[in-house]
């Protein structure tokens, strides 16, 4: 690779594929280890409002969290695409309230308010591949570098194990914003 940009393109392009190669009995484990481990987290940090992603196609599918986490009482907000690569963020307020814009992610509609990010006790951050040290290489829009580096709100990824990666990886350029906490599925066999 001649350069940092080309490395993270190659690393997004093989955890892609191992994302897609994964045995679904397999990653089934790990999303229902990662579902436990999320709301185990709420209990201990008492959080209450959480800024969430739509997962779609190779993410933690956190979409099927939305109604069960609504359910048991929190308050869950949903980024909204805005102009200049920026997010706003909007309480879910059902998928009724949620409009599809492109590769089957759904997000706010226009009409729903946006709130302060600061009002939110995490935010919960997509991405590709993770170095331990929480460094992320996202899809590529730069979205969430531009409101990681503009907020203090506590931050959390969901890491499947293919998705993560020691510190030696790859460089983090200028405008990387890394994420405070990864939270890494586990396997059965792991404790």
């Amino acid at each position: 690779m001649t350069n940092v940009t080309d490395l993270k393109a190659s690393l997004r392009q093989a955890t892609l594929a191992a994302l897609k190669s994964m045995p679904a009995t397999s990653r089934q484990q790990l999303t229902d280890d990662l579902w436990q481990q999320f709301l185990a987290l709420f209990a201990d940090e008492g959080y209450q409002r959480i800024g969430l992603y739509y997962g779609v196609g190779e993410e933690v599918p956190t979409a099927k969290w939305l109604d069960p986490l609504v359910d048991l009482g929190y308050q869950v907000f949903l980024p909204r695409m805005m102009p200049k690569r920026a997010l706003d963020f909007c309480l879910y307020q059902g998928q009724e309230s949620l409009e599809q814009v492109f590769r089957g992610i759904y997000q706010p509609s226009q009409a729903e308010p946006a709130v302060d990010l600061a009002s939110l006790d995490l935010l919960v951050v997509p991405g590709l591949a993770f170095r331990e040290d929480g460094q992320r290489i996202g899809f590529g829009g730069g979205y969430y570098d531009r409101l990681l580096a503009q907020i203090e709100t506590p931050t959390l990824s969901l890491v499947l194990p293919c998705q993560y990666y020691d510190q030696s990886a790859w460089q983090a350029e200028v405008h990387d914003q890394a994420v405070g906490r990864l939270l890494l599925a586990r396997s059965l066999n792991q404790p």
